[in-house]
């Protein structure tokens, strides 16, 4: 794993990846799991995608590997998954802490992958 230093990060930019609880669709519950910042809200909350340990039936996923990270990474041991077709506000103040940030080509895809989604689904 590449090194990155273990603290919680006050400054976050699009392409980390960070821990924090991730919310459910519908559903008042979170799951702490890593995620992808997206886009920062100008009240600097943050727009994420999770990533996940196995692709999600049905869903579009992207795999992520230690190899597509230039900081830091995730405690991997086999690929994981960017759920791309999920978008989710995440408050600053909820982060636990920051994993990594990829690699601008994998930003890219990933940036890809969501806009194709809200064509699919009509949000563009």
């Amino acid at each position: 794993m590449k090194n990155i230093e273990s603290q919680t990060m006050s400054h976050y930019a699009p392409g980390d990846i960070i821990l924090a609880p991730f919310p459910h669709d519908h559903e008042g519950s979170a799951k702490v799991r890593p995620a992808i910042v997206i886009t920062i809200n100008s009240d600097g909350d943050l727009c994420c995608c999770p990533i996940r340990s196995t692709p999600r039936t049905g869903s579009t996923c992207i795999p992520i590997s230690i190899d597509d990270f230039d900081e830091g990474g995730l405690d991997l041991f086999s690929e994981s998954y960017v759920q791309t077709d999920t978008v989710r506000t995440i408050k600053r103040r909820a982060v636990i802490g920051k994993k990594g940030h990829v690699s601008g080509e994998m930003k890219e895809m990933i940036e890809k992958l969501i806009l194709q989604h809200l064509k699919r689904t009509g949000y563009t």
